[in-house]
């Protein structure tokens, strides 16, 4: 039996998304929550009394606090920096979620994936994705700006996949080295010394030892094996992306400068070079480095260079002047307004940095709008209403992993509540309200739109297989069904909407179900 990737890949993304929704439980521990026994419970236990029964009234349950969850004080002082407390999280019975999640992804994995002997215990601890204990969010107003902090409780510190952030903070370094200006950075720590443990875990928990332990001792050209390398190779990578040439309000993309430096990759080179000088020939000399041009898509740059040097730093930028211009700015991004402005609440150390200037949201919607006339008329109106409303301020974020935690500050031009759904809303403003009513309208129009074609094209197979003419009865039983070619009867989604149903076949262009709504008639149904 070989390593699974795929069902490995299903589990643990299935399990990542879901530990991103906050499920909204209540602050209060359920284990150490008094037990209320109201008048209608008393009643349901004991014979009734004479007379009128009292008013049930609601228990009225204590705030959280220390004495109703051991970890609440721990987490509010962490977040709770005079703004809104968005809501705290007490993670009971987290570790059996996520049990439950892989027991429901192996029930419906195909038979033969249905093989391979899963603790779906062992797993979930193996990846660490279970262990936070509480988490908080909090926000409040920073300038023009909104400072959402977010605080994972972690007594026993990361383990599992969450030890690639790194053992512990580095000193961001971007905004000493990259230019000022630049309109998107990232910062962040790549460390796979702790990651033959976790293979080796994941392992076990899938029934697949022999196979992982195989795998990890596998040799390399360099002499290492794999778990050799992982367990030496500790990567800081800064990303720098300057798209300065795009003006307040383009009109045609330009070819943008990118700079990506890599440090601490001196034992991968020793695995890569063999293999690049294959397909990439002879390294050449460019300065004090060896590298070599790598033809890009236009816009980006039509070539760009691969460089490494003898300190095993590895460099990917798209030109050599502007790997010369990062090199010898006078300006660095730490000087800069707009990034002071984003990023002044932020420690010098951490794991994880994104700062994302003004610059790039104008960017951001000329590519949708030029994306937008592939669309349907639906999601091409939306896109085109979002583009307009996209602030061109500074947007930042730091991830900084603690000794008993996970602590993560953004900063946004907007509040986002992330525990009230999927959307985020403007503070004092209805514009992505009327924005998702205005998506959740056209989605809705365009799910019944296709309800109706998928109607008039069962129609249309049940005509031609059994040689019917228009006028002739639609055995409709026949049609959907269990055994027909719709199973189930549509439904249209927005309220004022219901179908009616032809009885006998219609002629070309003419519609075997339409609805009731007035917005939902397919626009062009001629040949249908």
């Amino acid at each position: 039996m070989i390593f699974r990737p795929a069902l490995a890949f299903a589990l643990l993304l299935g399990a990542f998304l879901i530990s991103g929704c906050d499920r909204l439980k209540s602050a209060i521990d359920p284990g150490k929550q008094a037990k209320v026994t109201t008048p209608a419970a008393a009643a349901s236990s004991a014979p009734a009394a004479a007379g009128p029964a009292a008013p049930v009234e609601p228990p009225v349950l204590p705030p959280p606090t220390s004495d109703t969850s051991a970890h609440f004080n721990r987490v509010t002082g962490r977040v709770d920096v005079g703004g809104k407390m968005l809501h705290f999280e007490d993670h009971v019975g987290q570790r059996e979620m996520f049990i439950g999640i892989v027991n429901g992804i192996m029930s419906a994995a195909p038979p033969e994936e249905k093989k391979v002997k899963i603790d779906p215990g062992a797993l979930v601890d193996a990846t660490g994705l279970a262990q936070a204990v509480a988490s908080g969010k909090s926000i409040k107003r920073d300038g023009d700006a909104w400072l959402l902090r977010q605080y994972s409780y972690i007594p026993a510190g990361r383990s599992g996949l969450a030890s690639v952030y790194g053992k512990e903070p580095m000193k961001f370094r971007s905004p000493s080295m990259i230019p000022a200006a630049t309109d998107l950075v990232v910062e962040t720590r790549l460390d796979t010394t702790a990651l033959p443990a976790v293979i080796d875990a994941i392992g076990k928990a899938i029934g697949q030892e022999k196979d992982t332990t195989q795998a990890m001792a596998t040799k390399l050209p360099s002499g290492d094996t794999v778990e050799s390398l992982l367990a030496k190779t500790d990567l800081q990578l800064i990303l720098g992306v300057d798209i300065s040439s795009w003006k307040a309000t383009p009109t045609s993309p330009q070819a943008v400068d990118f700079f990506l430096q890599i440090d601490g990759a001196g034992e991968l080179l020793k695995v890569m070079l063999p293999e690049m000088e294959k397909s990439l020939g002879k390294a050449t000399v460019q300065g004090s480095r060896r590298g070599w041009e790598i033809p890009l898509q236009p816009l980006l740059q039509p070539k760009a260079l691969l460089l490494y040097d003898d300190q095993g730093t590895l460099t990917f930028t798209s030109r050599a002047e502007y790997l010369k211009y990062v090199e010898t700015a006078a300006m660095k991004l730490g000087a800069w307004k707009e990034y002071q402005a984003a990023c002044n609440h932020f420690p010098e150390s951490g794991n994880l940095l994104v700062y994302v200037s003004p610059q790039v949201a104008p960017a951001i919607a000329m590519m949708l709008r030029r994306a937008a006339p592939q669309m349907n008329a639906e999601g091409a109106a939306f896109t085109e209403f979002a583009t307009k409303n996209l602030p061109a301020k500074p947007w930042s974020l730091c991830v900084s992993c603690e000794p008993d935690g996970i602590m993560t500050l953004a900063e946004m031009p907007f509040p986002v509540e992330l525990t009230g759904g999927p959307l985020p809303y403007l503070a004092g403003t209805s514009v992505l309200f009327v924005g998702a009513r205005a998506w959740k309208k056209g989605s809705d129009r365009a799910a019944c739109v296709m309800n109706v074609r998928n109607v008039q094209q069962a129609v249309r197979a049940y005509q031609n297989m059994n040689s019917l003419k228009p006028g002739d009865p639609i055995p409709w039983n026949k049609v959907i069904g269990e055994k027909g070619f719709l199973t189930k009867q549509p439904a249209c989604l927005e309220a004022g909407g219901g179908y009616t149903f032809v009885k006998t076949v219609p002629k070309n262009g003419a519609l075997a179900c339409t609805c009731s709504h007035p917005e939902h008639q397919p626009a062009n149904h001629d040949n249908w």
